[in-house]
């Protein structure tokens, strides 16, 4: 076969390989692009409202899934500990509803606050913490039931002197817990830090 002949076969075989390989690329990428919008649309708003009281996870109308989510160091989970499949709001809050069953019975409503590094770290962790408990105090109906409040930082901390809650949480990961108690409900109110975001939970106690 001549020279010149061989060299066009190569460059269109080159060509054709090219083409199926992009047509490839393309048709992973929207089944992709298929997988995403499917698992944004499961995913509904739930008001938190609907979930922090409720005693069985069976009878909510949101889909739950066996989850590992962190939480609190404070609790036992163990294996059954459940997500619900939606976004749950707080007014204008969007958060996780995890429910733990077993040694405890938790409702666990979880926010993530990503802190700003251009900004001082220790005002930004009063102010989420103050709105937190603010919103979770509406949830509890603070204004019409008698509450006894206690709270503890947990774990030791690495200085000598006494540190602000806020910088505690931040700059030593210590975990700071108030315990909202009536004679019908136990709530807890928990912070944390976690990478360079501050962990937020409301907790009912059954």
């Amino acid at each position: 076969m001549p020279e010149k002949k061989k060299k066009i076969i190569i460059g269109a075989s080159i060509a054709i390989i090219v083409l199926l390989l992009v047509i490839l690329i393309v048709i992973i990428s929207n089944n992709n692009k298929n997988k995403t919008a499917e698992n944004t649309e499961i995913l509904e708003n739930a008001d938190l409202s609907q979930l922090i009281d409720g005693d069985n996870i069976e009878t909510i109308s949101y889909e739950t899934e066996k989850t590992e989510e962190e939480i609190s160091t404070k609790y036992i989970t163990g294996r059954n500990t459940y997500e619900v499949k939606a976004n749950v709001q707080a007014g204008e809050t969007e958060g996780k509803m995890i429910y733990v069953r077993g040694a405890q019975n938790l409702n666990i409503y979880k926010v993530e606050y990503t802190l700003n590094k251009y900004k001082d770290t220790t005002t930004q962790v009063q102010n989420i913490m103050q709105e937190f408990e603010t919103l979770c105090q509406g949830y509890m109906g603070i204004t019409d039931e008698e509450y006894t409040e206690t709270e503890q930082l947990y774990g030791e901390s690495t200085e000598i002197f006494e540190r602000p809650v806020e910088e505690s949480i931040y700059y030593e990961e210590r975990l700071y817990s108030k315990t909202y108690k009536s004679e019908e409900n136990t709530y807890d109110i928990n912070f944390y830090r976690k990478d360079n975001q501050i962990i937020c939970e409301f907790v009912k106690i059954l």
